[in-house]
This record gives C-alpha cells, structure tokens and sequence, in this order.
C-alpha cells in the first residue's frame, strides 16, 4: 500500500492536516502486515515493533494521537482482513 501509514496519517489527523474521515478512510484500507508474536513481557514486546502492521495502530492510540473509537475501527477493519473466507 503506498500513502502514509497509520501511525504517520494519524500524526497528521492530530496535526489537523488530515479529516478524520480521511483517517478512517487510511485505517480501513491499510493493509496489515503481520506482527511479531506477542512475547514475555512489555519490554520485549517493545523491541518487536513491526512498521506497517497493526503495531502502528496501537503506537498511536498509546500515544493520543487516536481514541477508542477510531483504534476500534482499525481493528475491526484488521479483523476483517484476517478472518477466513
């Protein structure tokens, strides 16, 4: 997918560059790629950030730059993408 990705379309919806139905839009058309198994601890899971992958998406509500609803909508739309046919 070319574009920003979702942690940098959502520091420029905190920014106001952005709509956030423009956000939304980014956030249900990304497509994920796969992240690292979650590991021991918070440390580790830390050091096993993936560019690209839903990783973005919760770096992003961890740091406001997005809230509840919009990390929901991501997630469904991550959901979606890995549910069998």
């Amino acid at each position: 997918m070319t574009g920003p990705g979702p942690y940098e379309a959502a520091e420029s919806y905190r920014c106001g560059e952005i709509s956030r139905d423009e956000l939304v839009q980014i956030l249900t058309t990304w497509r994920y790629v796969p992240g690292e198994q979650r590991t021991a601890g918070l440390h580790d899971d830390l050091l096993n950030f993936v560019p690209g992958s839903f990783d973005e998406v919760e770096a992003a509500f961890d740091g406001e730059l997005i809230d509840g609803e919009l990390y929901d909508i991501a997630h469904e739309a991550l959901r979606s993408q890995i549910a069998p046919p």
